[in-house]
């Protein structure tokens, strides 16, 4: 356990210590830590008391937490990280990636194995894709990846089976940099398939994920606003309708980086000749030539929900499932009222990325269905 005089504590608390308690304290919501951010140093939110926080504004709950002063995860944290070899790396780092600015709810703290300042200089790439490659998305993605490698791109991926683990691989083979983004534990594989090839990435290049160590942290969905983040363009190589992978696509889209998607005949290219009509650009062809060749299965035709259901919101609302929570019960009951565009679901308290996470999760689980224009509806 860390001992600290009074002369150090505060220089100590506002370089590393006062980071990790307050991004594991308020329990990584990039809202409400810019919140607090925008009136007080990590080390002066430690400090305040009741009165402080109140007078700057901060919400009853956000207080509550900010008032729990036990630092004692926070030193577990940075001990483990420093017997790894792990890195904290704050927003107010300079070896923090500046492409991470550009969304609104950025991660403020990333734990790193390897080098994030690999990416400097250099153009970047997301190359993301189902877990279920089919062999000719297998055959097409090293293709894919091995060009933009030769262009002089550093491949960001999640490293999840499939064709994420053929980016890391392509770029471990080319002797290049590579960087994954991990939706768990800094200190966690997964897959487990990948331990090996995690360890390789990070010898390479950098595996860096927002969740310290003892988290217990499962949060893919959210992870793909951070690969997006850090692309200048965005790569779908194999994606279903449903899949994770539209997540990053959608984002992509929304924040207006290049997306490109490989549309390829069958149920495993769906997702991406989505992407393609609303917006990204084809690999390997033009937009008039993809959307030509095989349309989506879904734009053709809309069937309406039930009238019946949709005049009966409270029984709606008794059935929705127990891990219908936070913004995803927020969608469902936007919902209820009938379809709704992504964008009208976005407010204050509700990010777009928030809401791309859960729309598409709930999407996943089958609760709800995408229509055309960006809109979804209650199945």
């Amino acid at each position: 356990m860390y001992v600290y005089s009074d002369d150090e504590k505060e220089k100590e608390m506002t370089k590393t210590l006062s980071w990790v308690w307050l991004t594991s304290s308020l329990k990584f919501s990039s809202r409400a830590i810019a919140r607090v951010l925008y009136k007080f140093t990590p080390y002066e939110a430690y400090c305040a008391d009741e009165d402080t926080l109140k007078a700057a504004g901060i919400d009853g709950d956000t207080a509550e937490k900010l008032l729990d002063k036990d630092t004692a995860l926070a030193c577990r944290i940075v001990e483990k990280c420093e017997k790894e070899n792990i890195k904290i790396i704050p927003s107010s780092s300079p070896d923090y990636p500046r492409a991470l600015e550009r969304l609104p709810d950025k991660p403020f703290v990333l734990y790193v194995k390897g080098d994030i300042t690999c990416i400097n200089g250099r153009k970047t790439a997301a190359f993301v894709g189902t877990r279920r490659m089919t062999a000719e998305g297998h055959q097409n993605g090293e293709r894919i990846a091995q060009e933009l490698i030769d262009s002089g791109y550093v491949l960001i991926s999640g490293l999840a089976s499939g064709i994420d683990t053929v980016a890391a691989e392509m770029s471990i083979k080319k002797n290049v940099p590579t960087v994954a983004v991990l939706g768990v534990d800094i200190d966690k594989y997964f897959p487990a398939e990948n331990t090996r090839l995690t360890d390789r990435v990070a010898e390479t290049g950098a595996v860096i994920s927002e969740y310290p160590p003892y988290t217990g942290a499962r949060f893919f969905p959210a992870r793909n606003r951070i690969i997006v983040g850090l692309s200048d363009i965005v790569n779908v190589i194999e994606s279903p309708s449903k899949s994770g992978s539209m997540i990053t696509g959608r984002l992509s889209l929304k924040m207006k980086i290049p997306t490109y998607a490989l549309c390829l005949e069958g149920s495993s290219f769906d997702g991406c000749r989505e992407l393609v009509v609303n917006g990204a650009l084809p690999i390997g062809s033009t937009k008039t030539e993809a959307a030509k060749k095989a349309p989506v299965k879904k734009t053709p035709s809309v069937k309406k929900v039930p009238s019946p259901k949709k005049k009966e919101p409270e029984k709606e609302t008794k059935s929705i499932p127990d891990d219908v929570v936070g913004t995803r019960r927020y969608i469902w009951e936007k919902l209820l009222s009938g379809p709704v565009g992504e964008n009208a679901l976005v407010d204050s308290s509700h990010s777009i990325q928030e809401v791309l996470c859960a729309l598409t999760e709930l999407e996943l689980d089958g609760y709800i269905r995408a229509l055309p224009g960006g809109r979804y509806a209650l199945k």
